[in-house]
């Protein structure tokens, strides 16, 4: 209500109000527009929280003793020899796409969109949607 009030009075200050006979309708649309700002501000706040909350912090290693080693392996070997060469590439060797895609005869975006499919399948298989 306050921020409603200092909005309008700055708005006559100003001249900003064309009529202000009907200054009750400048009144609702002031305090709409600031509802919708804050719904906004807080969906926004909402989205950030939640993306920061699920992603794991810079730096973060899964302590490879909770991996289930011979589950990884199956589901590797499932993927087709193009996609395993990329995935192993990029995270055994910590090659980057361009340096792959050189090497493989591919594009950079090319990789990367291989790389996405096969980590896809991955996540897939190791959560158990595919048997290893």
């Amino acid at each position: 209500m306050q921020q409603v009030l200092l909005a309008v009075m700055q708005a006559l200050r100003a001249g900003r109000v064309k009529e202000v006979d009907n200054l009750d309708t400048y009144v609702f649309g002031t305090c709409r527009n600031m509802v919708m700002d804050m719904r906004r501000g807080n969906a926004r706040q909402r989205r950030i929280a939640e993306a920061a909350a699920t992603a794991l912090p810079d730096g973060y290693e899964l302590p490879w003793a909770l991996a289930d080693r011979s589950r990884l392996d199956g589901c590797l070997e499932k993927l087709e020899a193009r996609a395993r060469n990329v995935v192993l590439a990029t995270f055994v060797d910590e090659r980057d796409a361009d340096d792959v895609g050189r090497s493989m005869g591919l594009s950079a975006g090319n990789v990367r969109v291989i790389r996405h499919r096969a980590l896809a399948h991955l996540h897939e298989c190791m959560e158990g949607g595919l048997q290893a």
